[in-house]
Protein backbone atom coordinates (compact mmCIF):
# COMPACT_ATOMS: atom_id res chain seq x y z
CA UNK A 1 0.00 0.00 0.00
CA UNK A 2 2.86 2.34 0.97
CA UNK A 3 4.88 1.76 -2.39
CA UNK A 4 0.94 2.12 -4.43
CA UNK A 5 1.17 5.59 -2.59
CA UNK A 6 4.59 6.62 -3.21
CA UNK A 7 3.50 5.69 -7.26
CA UNK A 8 0.96 7.98 -7.24
CA UNK A 9 2.83 10.70 -5.26
CA UNK A 10 5.66 10.22 -7.49
CA UNK A 11 3.05 10.32 -10.76
CA UNK A 12 1.19 13.53 -9.58
CA UNK A 13 4.83 14.90 -9.08
CA UNK A 14 5.92 14.37 -12.45
CA UNK A 15 2.31 15.77 -13.83
CA UNK A 16 2.74 18.97 -12.06
CA UNK A 17 6.36 19.63 -13.09
CA UNK A 18 5.06 18.64 -16.85
CA UNK A 19 1.96 21.02 -16.62
CA UNK A 20 4.12 24.17 -15.27
CA UNK A 21 7.05 23.52 -17.99
CA UNK A 22 7.36 25.39 -20.91
CA UNK A 23 4.58 24.63 -23.42
CA UNK A 24 6.93 24.97 -26.54
CA UNK A 25 9.80 23.14 -24.82
CA UNK A 26 7.35 20.29 -24.38
CA UNK A 27 5.93 20.25 -28.13
CA UNK A 28 9.38 19.79 -29.39
CA UNK A 29 9.88 17.16 -26.86
CA UNK A 30 7.07 15.36 -28.82
CA UNK A 31 7.74 15.81 -32.20
CA UNK A 32 11.49 14.24 -31.25
CA UNK A 33 9.84 11.20 -29.62
CA UNK A 34 7.33 10.68 -32.56
CA UNK A 35 9.83 11.33 -34.91
CA UNK A 36 12.57 8.45 -33.39
CA UNK A 37 9.78 5.99 -33.11
CA UNK A 38 8.93 7.08 -37.09
CA UNK A 39 12.25 6.11 -38.15
CA UNK A 40 12.87 3.57 -36.55
CA UNK A 41 9.33 1.62 -37.38
CA UNK A 42 9.20 2.89 -40.67
CA UNK A 43 10.05 -0.65 -42.43
CA UNK A 44 7.11 -1.93 -40.91
CA UNK A 45 5.21 -0.67 -43.11
CA UNK A 46 4.87 -2.52 -46.83
CA UNK A 47 6.85 -0.42 -49.87
CA UNK A 48 3.81 -1.33 -52.20
CA UNK A 49 0.38 -0.05 -53.31
CA UNK A 50 -0.06 3.00 -52.81
CA UNK A 51 3.26 3.74 -51.29
CA UNK A 52 4.94 2.38 -54.06
CA UNK A 53 2.81 4.84 -56.21
CA UNK A 54 3.84 8.09 -54.35
CA UNK A 55 7.59 6.58 -55.18
CA UNK A 56 7.35 5.61 -58.46
CA UNK A 57 4.98 9.15 -59.57
CA UNK A 58 7.36 11.09 -58.46
CA UNK A 59 10.35 10.02 -60.65
CA UNK A 60 8.18 10.10 -63.64
CA UNK A 61 7.75 14.37 -62.72
CA UNK A 62 11.59 14.19 -62.40
CA UNK A 63 11.91 12.77 -65.78
CA UNK A 64 9.73 15.22 -67.33
CA UNK A 65 6.63 13.43 -67.52
CA UNK A 66 3.42 15.21 -66.61
CA UNK A 67 0.65 13.71 -64.23
CA UNK A 68 -3.12 13.42 -65.38
CA UNK A 69 -1.18 13.62 -68.93
CA UNK A 70 1.51 11.17 -68.96
CA UNK A 71 0.60 8.96 -66.37
CA UNK A 72 -2.49 7.90 -64.41
CA UNK A 73 -3.43 9.99 -60.82
CA UNK A 74 -6.65 10.28 -59.24
CA UNK A 75 -5.10 13.12 -56.52
CA UNK A 76 -4.85 16.69 -56.82
CA UNK A 77 -0.82 17.54 -57.96
CA UNK A 78 0.61 18.00 -54.87
CA UNK A 79 0.59 13.66 -54.91
CA UNK A 80 3.45 14.12 -56.83
CA UNK A 81 5.17 17.66 -56.98
CA UNK A 82 6.11 17.14 -53.22
CA UNK A 83 8.53 13.99 -53.41
CA UNK A 84 9.22 15.25 -56.92
CA UNK A 85 11.10 17.99 -55.10
CA UNK A 86 12.53 15.77 -52.31
CA UNK A 87 14.16 13.66 -55.41
CA UNK A 88 15.19 17.21 -57.17
CA UNK A 89 17.24 18.34 -54.13
CA UNK A 90 18.76 15.06 -52.67
CA UNK A 91 18.82 12.86 -55.74
CA UNK A 92 16.84 9.92 -56.91
CA UNK A 93 17.10 7.39 -53.85
CA UNK A 94 13.63 6.48 -51.85
CA UNK A 95 15.16 6.64 -48.62
CA UNK A 96 15.10 10.52 -49.31
CA UNK A 97 11.79 10.60 -49.75
CA UNK A 98 10.58 8.23 -47.22
CA UNK A 99 12.77 9.97 -44.61
CA UNK A 100 11.72 13.42 -45.12
CA UNK A 101 8.08 12.89 -45.62
CA UNK A 102 8.61 11.00 -42.08
CA UNK A 103 9.99 14.05 -40.92
CA UNK A 104 6.80 16.51 -42.06
CA UNK A 105 4.01 13.37 -41.30
CA UNK A 106 5.81 14.19 -37.52
CA UNK A 107 5.19 18.06 -37.88
CA UNK A 108 1.39 17.32 -37.30
CA UNK A 109 2.27 16.72 -34.05
CA UNK A 110 2.92 20.69 -33.39
CA UNK A 111 -0.36 21.22 -34.74
CA UNK A 112 -2.07 19.02 -32.88
CA UNK A 113 -0.22 19.79 -29.99
CA UNK A 114 -1.48 23.78 -30.59
CA UNK A 115 -4.91 22.53 -30.96
CA UNK A 116 -4.90 21.08 -27.95
CA UNK A 117 -3.72 23.98 -25.99
CA UNK A 118 -6.27 25.95 -27.83
CA UNK A 119 -8.72 23.29 -25.62
CA UNK A 120 -7.21 24.49 -22.68
CA UNK A 121 -5.89 21.15 -21.82
CA UNK A 122 -2.89 21.23 -19.76
CA UNK A 123 0.52 20.26 -20.76
CA UNK A 124 0.54 16.97 -19.60
CA UNK A 125 -3.55 16.05 -21.52
CA UNK A 126 -1.89 17.75 -24.61
CA UNK A 127 0.72 14.83 -24.77
CA UNK A 128 -1.85 12.44 -23.96
CA UNK A 129 -3.78 14.03 -27.13
CA UNK A 130 -1.11 14.40 -29.42
CA UNK A 131 -0.50 11.03 -29.37
CA UNK A 132 -3.75 9.48 -29.25
CA UNK A 133 -4.86 11.67 -32.56
CA UNK A 134 -1.35 10.98 -34.33
CA UNK A 135 -1.68 7.08 -33.87
CA UNK A 136 -5.36 7.18 -34.82
CA UNK A 137 -5.28 9.33 -37.40
CA UNK A 138 -4.52 8.59 -41.08
CA UNK A 139 -0.60 9.79 -39.96
CA UNK A 140 -0.57 6.24 -38.64
CA UNK A 141 -2.98 4.03 -40.25
CA UNK A 142 -2.83 5.01 -44.00
CA UNK A 143 0.26 3.18 -44.65
CA UNK A 144 2.06 4.59 -42.21
CA UNK A 145 4.08 8.39 -41.40
CA UNK A 146 6.11 7.42 -44.44
CA UNK A 147 3.77 8.65 -46.37
CA UNK A 148 2.21 11.79 -47.66
CA UNK A 149 0.14 13.61 -45.18
CA UNK A 150 0.38 17.18 -45.64
CA UNK A 151 -3.12 18.05 -46.23
CA UNK A 152 -3.91 17.01 -42.93
CA UNK A 153 -1.31 19.34 -41.53
CA UNK A 154 -2.80 22.36 -43.37
CA UNK A 155 -6.30 21.09 -42.35
CA UNK A 156 -5.67 20.83 -38.55
CA UNK A 157 -4.00 24.46 -39.11
CA UNK A 158 -7.44 25.14 -40.40
CA UNK A 159 -8.90 23.59 -37.52
CA UNK A 160 -6.85 26.10 -35.35
CA UNK A 161 -7.89 28.97 -37.10
CA UNK A 162 -11.37 28.41 -36.84
CA UNK A 163 -11.11 28.05 -32.58
CA UNK A 164 -9.07 31.14 -32.67
CA UNK A 165 -12.09 32.89 -34.37
CA UNK A 166 -14.62 31.36 -31.59
CA UNK A 167 -11.69 33.58 -29.37
CA UNK A 168 -11.91 36.57 -31.39
CA UNK A 169 -14.55 36.74 -33.70
CA UNK A 170 -12.33 38.23 -36.30
CA UNK A 171 -13.15 37.28 -39.54
CA UNK A 172 -9.31 37.28 -40.40
CA UNK A 173 -9.15 33.74 -38.94
CA UNK A 174 -11.37 32.57 -41.24
CA UNK A 175 -9.28 33.69 -44.28
CA UNK A 176 -6.47 32.21 -42.51
CA UNK A 177 -8.62 28.83 -42.23
CA UNK A 178 -9.87 29.47 -45.66
CA UNK A 179 -6.14 30.02 -46.97
CA UNK A 180 -5.17 26.25 -44.52
CA UNK A 181 -8.15 24.37 -46.57
CA UNK A 182 -7.01 25.73 -50.30
CA UNK A 183 -3.36 24.50 -49.57
CA UNK A 184 -4.79 20.97 -48.23
CA UNK A 185 -6.91 20.63 -51.62
CA UNK A 186 -3.63 20.72 -52.97
CA UNK A 187 -2.56 17.63 -51.87
CA UNK A 188 -6.72 16.03 -51.25
CA UNK A 189 -9.76 17.02 -52.93
CA UNK A 190 -12.36 14.79 -51.02
CA UNK A 191 -11.04 14.44 -47.83
CA UNK A 192 -10.38 18.03 -47.05
CA UNK A 193 -13.86 19.11 -48.72
CA UNK A 194 -15.42 16.62 -45.56
CA UNK A 195 -13.46 18.83 -43.25
CA UNK A 196 -14.18 22.22 -44.84
CA UNK A 197 -17.96 21.47 -44.83
CA UNK A 198 -17.38 20.64 -40.91
CA UNK A 199 -15.64 24.08 -40.61
CA UNK A 200 -18.57 25.69 -42.57
CA UNK A 201 -21.34 24.10 -40.57
CA UNK A 202 -19.23 24.26 -37.47
CA UNK A 203 -18.93 28.35 -37.60
CA UNK A 204 -22.73 28.48 -38.90
CA UNK A 205 -24.10 27.68 -35.61
CA UNK A 206 -21.62 29.78 -33.96
CA UNK A 207 -23.02 32.47 -35.41
CA UNK A 208 -26.67 31.85 -35.10
CA UNK A 209 -26.19 31.29 -31.47
CA UNK A 210 -24.66 34.12 -30.82
CA UNK A 211 -27.11 36.77 -33.10
CA UNK A 212 -24.46 38.20 -35.95
CA UNK A 213 -27.11 39.83 -38.54
CA UNK A 214 -27.59 38.12 -41.19
CA UNK A 215 -25.24 40.52 -43.11
CA UNK A 216 -22.25 39.44 -40.77
CA UNK A 217 -23.00 35.96 -41.00
CA UNK A 218 -22.90 36.52 -45.41
CA UNK A 219 -19.54 38.20 -44.48
CA UNK A 220 -17.63 35.52 -42.89
CA UNK A 221 -19.24 32.91 -45.40
CA UNK A 222 -17.55 34.80 -48.39
CA UNK A 223 -14.48 35.36 -46.38
CA UNK A 224 -14.07 31.74 -45.57
CA UNK A 225 -14.93 30.79 -49.42
CA UNK A 226 -12.69 33.78 -50.60
CA UNK A 227 -9.93 31.46 -48.47
CA UNK A 228 -10.29 28.19 -50.24
CA UNK A 229 -10.61 29.58 -53.77
CA UNK A 230 -8.19 32.05 -53.90
CA UNK A 231 -5.09 29.16 -53.31
CA UNK A 232 -7.42 26.76 -55.94
CA UNK A 233 -7.29 28.84 -58.67
CA UNK A 234 -3.38 29.66 -57.76
CA UNK A 235 -2.51 25.93 -58.47
CA UNK A 236 -4.90 25.40 -61.13
CA UNK A 237 -3.63 28.69 -62.73
CA UNK A 238 -0.10 27.13 -62.08
CA UNK A 239 -1.19 23.50 -63.85
CA UNK A 240 -3.11 25.35 -66.59
CA UNK A 241 -1.89 22.91 -69.11
CA UNK A 242 -3.18 19.84 -67.39
CA UNK A 243 -6.17 21.58 -65.36
CA UNK A 244 -8.95 19.83 -67.80
CA UNK A 245 -7.77 16.46 -67.29
CA UNK A 246 -6.95 17.14 -63.47
CA UNK A 247 -10.65 18.20 -62.94
CA UNK A 248 -11.99 15.34 -64.66
CA UNK A 249 -9.73 12.75 -62.64
CA UNK A 250 -9.86 14.48 -59.59
CA UNK A 251 -13.37 14.96 -59.69
CA UNK A 252 -15.47 12.61 -61.05
CA UNK A 253 -12.62 9.40 -62.13
CA UNK A 254 -11.22 9.17 -58.52
CA UNK A 255 -15.67 8.77 -57.23
CA UNK A 256 -16.10 6.07 -59.72
CA UNK A 257 -12.82 4.46 -58.89
CA UNK A 258 -13.15 4.34 -55.27
CA UNK A 259 -16.97 3.23 -55.18
CA UNK A 260 -15.60 0.40 -57.31
CA UNK A 261 -13.94 -1.17 -54.42
CA UNK A 262 -16.61 -0.49 -51.63
CA UNK A 263 -16.70 -3.13 -48.73
CA UNK A 264 -19.65 -3.45 -46.26
CA UNK A 265 -19.12 -2.39 -42.77
CA UNK A 266 -17.58 -5.09 -40.36
CA UNK A 267 -15.81 -6.78 -43.39
CA UNK A 268 -12.57 -5.72 -41.49
CA UNK A 269 -12.75 -7.75 -38.66
CA UNK A 270 -13.66 -10.32 -40.54
CA UNK A 271 -10.85 -10.03 -42.70
CA UNK A 272 -8.57 -9.89 -39.71
CA UNK A 273 -9.37 -12.73 -37.86
CA UNK A 274 -9.55 -14.76 -41.37
CA UNK A 275 -5.56 -13.22 -42.05
CA UNK A 276 -5.19 -13.84 -38.17
CA UNK A 277 -6.21 -17.79 -38.23
CA UNK A 278 -4.33 -18.65 -41.10
CA UNK A 279 -1.18 -17.49 -39.71
CA UNK A 280 -1.73 -18.98 -36.78
CA UNK A 281 -1.37 -22.50 -38.21
CA UNK A 282 2.49 -21.43 -39.26
CA UNK A 283 2.74 -20.67 -35.39
CA UNK A 284 4.54 -22.90 -33.64
CA UNK A 285 6.29 -23.28 -29.97
CA UNK A 286 7.13 -20.11 -27.66
CA UNK A 287 6.33 -17.75 -30.24
CA UNK A 288 2.35 -19.00 -29.47
CA UNK A 289 1.85 -16.05 -27.19
CA UNK A 290 3.32 -13.49 -28.22
CA UNK A 291 1.34 -14.34 -31.36
CA UNK A 292 -1.69 -14.21 -29.71
CA UNK A 293 -1.23 -11.27 -27.86
CA UNK A 294 -0.34 -9.43 -30.54
CA UNK A 295 -3.51 -10.83 -32.35
CA UNK A 296 -5.66 -9.67 -29.50
CA UNK A 297 -4.21 -5.83 -29.61
CA UNK A 298 -4.62 -6.14 -33.13
CA UNK A 299 -8.48 -7.14 -32.74
CA UNK A 300 -8.66 -4.61 -29.98
CA UNK A 301 -8.26 -1.75 -32.15
CA UNK A 302 -9.55 -2.27 -34.95
CA UNK A 303 -12.93 -2.85 -33.05
CA UNK A 304 -12.61 0.85 -31.99
CA UNK A 305 -11.97 2.22 -34.97
CA UNK A 306 -15.88 0.00 -36.15
CA UNK A 307 -17.85 0.35 -33.06
CA UNK A 308 -16.48 4.13 -31.48
CA UNK A 309 -17.94 5.95 -34.00
CA UNK A 310 -21.60 4.25 -33.86
CA UNK A 311 -21.53 3.21 -29.80
CA UNK A 312 -20.05 7.03 -29.09
CA UNK A 313 -22.49 8.60 -30.36
CA UNK A 314 -25.36 8.63 -27.82
CA UNK A 315 -22.10 9.62 -25.07
CA UNK A 316 -21.39 12.52 -26.90
CA UNK A 317 -25.03 13.73 -27.96
CA UNK A 318 -26.01 13.32 -23.80
CA UNK A 319 -22.72 15.79 -23.23
CA UNK A 320 -23.59 18.18 -25.77
CA UNK A 321 -27.11 18.25 -24.14
CA UNK A 322 -26.40 18.24 -21.00
CA UNK A 323 -23.67 21.54 -21.22
CA UNK A 324 -25.99 23.19 -24.23
CA UNK A 325 -25.69 26.39 -21.59
CA UNK A 326 -22.19 26.80 -21.43
CA UNK A 327 -21.83 28.11 -25.10
CA UNK A 328 -18.12 27.76 -25.29
CA UNK A 329 -17.75 23.83 -24.50
CA UNK A 330 -21.33 23.55 -26.70
CA UNK A 331 -19.49 24.56 -29.97
CA UNK A 332 -16.38 23.57 -28.82
CA UNK A 333 -17.68 19.87 -29.06
CA UNK A 334 -19.98 20.44 -31.54
CA UNK A 335 -17.16 21.31 -33.84
CA UNK A 336 -15.36 18.11 -33.11
CA UNK A 337 -18.17 16.16 -33.61
CA UNK A 338 -19.26 17.08 -36.75
CA UNK A 339 -15.62 17.05 -38.08
CA UNK A 340 -15.92 13.29 -36.81
CA UNK A 341 -18.86 12.20 -38.22
CA UNK A 342 -19.10 14.10 -41.55
CA UNK A 343 -15.35 12.43 -41.92
CA UNK A 344 -16.91 8.85 -40.93
CA UNK A 345 -19.74 9.97 -43.41
CA UNK A 346 -17.07 9.93 -45.99
CA UNK A 347 -15.19 6.76 -45.52
CA UNK A 348 -17.99 4.54 -45.27
CA UNK A 349 -17.87 3.51 -48.90
CA UNK A 350 -14.67 1.37 -47.99
CA UNK A 351 -14.85 0.43 -44.14
CA UNK A 352 -11.41 -0.47 -43.89
CA UNK A 353 -8.72 1.39 -40.74
CA UNK A 354 -7.56 3.90 -43.49
CA UNK A 355 -10.59 5.57 -44.03
CA UNK A 356 -12.32 5.05 -40.96
CA UNK A 357 -9.26 6.55 -39.22
CA UNK A 358 -9.85 10.84 -40.02
CA UNK A 359 -13.34 10.21 -38.43
CA UNK A 360 -11.78 8.17 -34.96
CA UNK A 361 -8.61 10.90 -34.28
CA UNK A 362 -11.29 14.14 -33.84
CA UNK A 363 -13.79 11.70 -32.38
CA UNK A 364 -11.31 10.76 -29.80
CA UNK A 365 -9.98 14.22 -29.06
CA UNK A 366 -13.57 14.86 -27.96
CA UNK A 367 -13.73 12.02 -25.96
CA UNK A 368 -10.33 13.43 -24.34
CA UNK A 369 -11.99 17.11 -24.35
CA UNK A 370 -15.00 15.72 -22.21
CA UNK A 371 -12.81 14.40 -19.99
CA UNK A 372 -11.50 17.74 -18.98
CA UNK A 373 -14.58 19.34 -18.96
CA UNK A 374 -16.14 16.71 -16.14
CA UNK A 375 -14.42 18.17 -13.43
CA UNK A 376 -15.20 21.23 -14.08
CA UNK A 377 -19.54 20.70 -14.15
CA UNK A 378 -21.18 20.46 -11.46
CA UNK A 379 -21.20 16.94 -10.00
CA UNK A 380 -24.71 16.38 -10.55
CA UNK A 381 -24.55 17.37 -14.20
CA UNK A 382 -23.30 13.92 -15.04
CA UNK A 383 -23.64 10.92 -13.30
CA UNK A 384 -20.70 8.43 -11.89
CA UNK A 385 -21.36 6.00 -14.84
CA UNK A 386 -20.86 8.80 -17.71
CA UNK A 387 -17.51 9.63 -15.95
CA UNK A 388 -16.60 5.85 -16.12
CA UNK A 389 -17.64 5.44 -19.31
CA UNK A 390 -15.83 8.36 -20.98
CA UNK A 391 -12.90 7.09 -18.60
CA UNK A 392 -12.48 3.20 -19.85
CA UNK A 393 -13.25 4.57 -23.87
CA UNK A 394 -9.42 6.42 -23.39
CA UNK A 395 -8.19 3.88 -21.23
CA UNK A 396 -8.67 1.23 -24.30
CA UNK A 397 -7.67 3.39 -27.16
CA UNK A 398 -4.41 3.20 -24.59
CA UNK A 399 -3.50 -0.25 -26.58
CA UNK A 400 -3.08 2.02 -29.64
CA UNK A 401 0.34 3.26 -28.63
CA UNK A 402 1.83 -0.25 -28.20
CA UNK A 403 1.71 -0.46 -31.79
CA UNK A 404 4.39 1.56 -32.93
CA UNK A 405 6.28 0.60 -29.76
CA UNK A 406 6.46 -2.92 -30.85
CA UNK A 407 7.39 -1.77 -34.26
CA UNK A 408 10.50 -0.31 -32.95
CA UNK A 409 11.54 -3.72 -31.39
CA UNK A 410 10.72 -5.41 -34.81
CA UNK A 411 13.28 -3.96 -36.58
CA UNK A 412 15.76 -3.45 -33.80
CA UNK A 413 15.83 -7.35 -33.58
CA UNK A 414 15.31 -8.02 -37.40
CA UNK A 415 18.48 -9.49 -39.18
CA UNK A 416 19.03 -9.76 -43.03
CA UNK A 417 15.91 -7.48 -44.36
CA UNK A 418 18.29 -4.89 -46.58
CA UNK A 419 18.11 -5.06 -50.28
CA UNK A 420 21.02 -3.32 -51.85
CA UNK A 421 20.54 -1.81 -54.97
CA UNK A 422 23.26 0.34 -56.70
CA UNK A 423 23.61 3.66 -54.20
CA UNK A 424 20.37 2.71 -52.44
CA UNK A 425 19.83 0.39 -49.29
CA UNK A 426 16.60 -0.55 -48.82
CA UNK A 427 15.27 -2.10 -45.48
CA UNK A 428 12.43 -4.20 -45.98
CA UNK A 429 9.66 -5.72 -43.63
CA UNK A 430 10.50 -8.61 -43.29
CA UNK A 431 12.93 -11.95 -44.77
CA UNK A 432 10.63 -12.94 -47.11
CA UNK A 433 9.93 -9.47 -48.53
CA UNK A 434 13.15 -9.07 -48.75
CA UNK A 435 14.47 -12.11 -50.50
CA UNK A 436 11.46 -11.00 -52.90
CA UNK A 437 12.47 -7.63 -53.40
CA UNK A 438 16.19 -8.43 -53.89
CA UNK A 439 15.43 -11.35 -56.31
CA UNK A 440 13.70 -8.73 -58.29
CA UNK A 441 16.19 -6.09 -58.35
CA UNK A 442 18.91 -8.39 -59.35
CA UNK A 443 16.71 -9.51 -62.11
CA UNK A 444 16.08 -6.14 -63.49
CA UNK A 445 20.13 -5.48 -63.01
CA UNK A 446 20.51 -8.55 -64.96
CA UNK A 447 18.62 -7.96 -68.01
CA UNK A 448 18.14 -4.29 -68.42
CA UNK A 449 19.78 -1.39 -68.07
CA UNK A 450 19.05 1.86 -66.65
CA UNK A 451 16.39 4.09 -68.15
CA UNK A 452 15.05 0.80 -69.70
CA UNK A 453 11.39 0.10 -70.09
CA UNK A 454 9.58 -2.16 -67.69
CA UNK A 455 6.55 -2.52 -66.52
CA UNK A 456 5.12 -4.00 -62.97
CA UNK A 457 1.42 -4.94 -63.10
CA UNK A 458 1.56 -6.20 -59.47
CA UNK A 459 0.00 -3.67 -57.01
CA UNK A 460 1.88 -5.55 -54.30
CA UNK A 461 5.37 -5.14 -56.08
CA UNK A 462 7.90 -2.54 -54.27
CA UNK A 463 8.42 0.45 -55.86
CA UNK A 464 10.63 -1.04 -58.97
CA UNK A 465 10.99 1.99 -61.29
CA UNK A 466 12.35 3.83 -58.40
CA UNK A 467 14.38 1.69 -56.81
CA UNK A 468 16.11 0.81 -60.41
CA UNK A 469 15.56 3.55 -62.11
CA UNK A 470 14.07 2.26 -65.00
CA UNK A 471 10.81 3.81 -67.23
CA UNK A 472 7.82 2.79 -67.38
CA UNK A 473 6.05 2.65 -70.99
CA UNK A 474 2.47 3.00 -70.15
CA UNK A 475 -0.35 5.89 -68.52
CA UNK A 476 -0.57 3.24 -65.56
CA UNK A 477 2.07 3.41 -62.61
CA UNK A 478 -0.18 0.08 -61.90
CA UNK A 479 -3.00 -2.44 -62.95
CA UNK A 480 -5.40 -0.67 -59.97
CA UNK A 481 -8.01 1.13 -62.26
CA UNK A 482 -8.42 -1.67 -64.75
CA UNK A 483 -8.84 -4.12 -61.85
CA UNK A 484 -11.58 -2.14 -60.43
CA UNK A 485 -13.18 -1.27 -63.69
CA UNK A 486 -12.07 -3.62 -66.32
CA UNK A 487 -11.18 -1.90 -69.86
CA UNK A 488 -10.47 -3.70 -73.20
CA UNK A 489 -9.51 -0.06 -74.48
CA UNK A 490 -7.12 0.70 -71.61
CA UNK A 491 -5.65 -2.70 -72.41
CA UNK A 492 -5.36 -2.25 -75.35
CA UNK A 493 -3.80 1.75 -74.29
CA UNK A 494 -0.97 -0.48 -72.42
CA UNK A 495 -0.40 -3.65 -74.87
CA UNK A 496 0.45 -0.31 -77.81
CA UNK A 497 2.70 1.04 -75.21
CA UNK A 498 4.27 -2.27 -74.39
CA UNK A 499 4.62 -2.91 -78.08
CA UNK A 500 6.31 0.86 -79.21
CA UNK A 501 8.94 1.06 -76.33
CA UNK A 502 9.72 -2.92 -76.71
CA UNK A 503 9.74 -2.99 -73.07
CA UNK A 504 12.25 -5.36 -72.48
CA UNK A 505 11.24 -7.09 -68.50
CA UNK A 506 7.22 -7.30 -67.59
CA UNK A 507 7.08 -8.56 -63.49
CA UNK A 508 3.56 -9.85 -63.44
CA UNK A 509 1.53 -12.07 -61.31
CA UNK A 510 -2.13 -12.96 -60.57
CA UNK A 511 -3.43 -11.06 -57.56
CA UNK A 512 -6.95 -8.67 -57.31
CA UNK A 513 -9.01 -7.47 -54.11
CA UNK A 514 -10.94 -8.09 -51.36
CA UNK A 515 -10.88 -12.21 -52.51
CA UNK A 516 -13.65 -10.85 -55.36
CA UNK A 517 -13.35 -13.12 -58.14
CA UNK A 518 -14.25 -10.50 -60.67
CA UNK A 519 -11.59 -8.25 -59.35
CA UNK A 520 -8.45 -10.54 -59.94
CA UNK A 521 -6.11 -9.82 -62.90
CA UNK A 522 -6.30 -12.99 -64.99
CA UNK A 523 -10.28 -12.43 -64.70
CA UNK A 524 -10.14 -8.80 -66.14
CA UNK A 525 -7.09 -8.07 -68.06
CA UNK A 526 -7.27 -11.25 -70.51
CA UNK A 527 -6.43 -9.19 -73.18
CA UNK A 528 -3.41 -8.15 -71.87
CA UNK A 529 -2.28 -11.89 -70.57
CA UNK A 530 -2.79 -13.39 -73.62
CA UNK A 531 -0.14 -10.78 -75.11
CA UNK A 532 2.34 -10.99 -72.90
CA UNK A 533 2.66 -14.74 -72.97
CA UNK A 534 2.03 -14.68 -76.72
CA UNK A 535 5.71 -12.37 -77.04
CA UNK A 536 7.13 -12.49 -73.78
CA UNK A 537 9.00 -15.70 -72.38
CA UNK A 538 8.70 -16.65 -68.51
CA UNK A 539 12.14 -16.63 -67.17
CA UNK A 540 11.68 -16.87 -63.43
CA UNK A 541 8.72 -17.61 -61.06
CA UNK A 542 8.63 -16.81 -57.18
CA UNK A 543 6.56 -15.73 -54.28
CA UNK A 544 3.74 -13.52 -56.03
CA UNK A 545 6.06 -12.58 -59.11
CA UNK A 546 6.64 -14.00 -62.80
CA UNK A 547 8.53 -12.31 -64.11
CA UNK A 548 8.93 -12.32 -68.21
CA UNK A 549 11.52 -11.72 -70.67
CA UNK A 550 10.27 -10.46 -74.39
CA UNK A 551 11.11 -13.41 -76.85
CA UNK A 552 13.02 -11.07 -79.32
CA UNK A 553 15.80 -10.66 -76.54
CA UNK A 554 16.69 -14.33 -76.81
Amino acid sequence: MIKTNNLISQFNKTKEYIDNANPKLISIWVFVLLLIVSLFSYPQYYLNGDMAEYLNNAIRIVNGDKPYVNFWLLFTPGEVYFPALIYKIFGKNINNVIIFTTIFSCLNSFVIFGLSKKLNFSNSISIFSTFLFFYTSVIFNYIGPCYINLYLTFSLIAIYFLFSFYETNNNRKLLYSGLSIGIASYFRLYEVGAIAISILISFLIFLVINKFSKKEILKNIITFIIGILSIMVMYSTIHYQIFPKMFTEVVFESVKNGTSMNLPYLYGINDYIHQSSLAYENIEGFSTIPFLINKILGLTKICLYFFLPILGLPILLYFIYKIKSNTEIFITSLTLLIWSYISFAKGLGRTDLSHLAPALAPLLMLFVYIFTQIPKSNSKVFSKTFRKTVSFVLIVSLVLFLYPIQGIFKQIYSKNCNVIFYNQVIRCRDKSTTEDTQRLVNLIYKNTNEYDYIFVTNWGAPPLYAISNRLNPTYFDSMNDLIVRPSLEKESRIINSLEKTKTKLIIHGHWGYDGKANQQIQTTCKLLESYIIENYRLIDVFGEYQIYKRKTLF
